[in-house]
């Protein structure tokens, strides 16, 4: 997941709260998670705690890295 997250920057928006459906049921901070090779972009509230549209939005991006992303998942299970 390190590697993954080191694809995106993440910025917080200020004053904005989400409850997550599943685990912790207090409310989190949102933020921004923008591409650092694109203008993609998504939240945290909208991944829900997700990773499958980041992971699947670097292995769709040229230059990104998908290769190493794929191989190092692939790994895991």
């Amino acid at each position: 997941n390190n590697l993954l997250w080191s694809y995106f920057d993440v910025s917080p928006i200020p004053g904005k709260l989400w409850y997550p459906k599943r685990g912790e049921k207090q409310p989190l901070a949102d933020n921004v998670i923008q591409c650092k090779f694109c203008s993609w972009k998504t939240t945290g509230s909208a991944r829900a705690s997700s990773t499958t549209n980041m992971r699947s939005h670097v292995n769709k991006s040229p230059g990104s890295g998908a290769t190493i992303i794929t191989a190092v998942e692939s790994t895991k299970y």
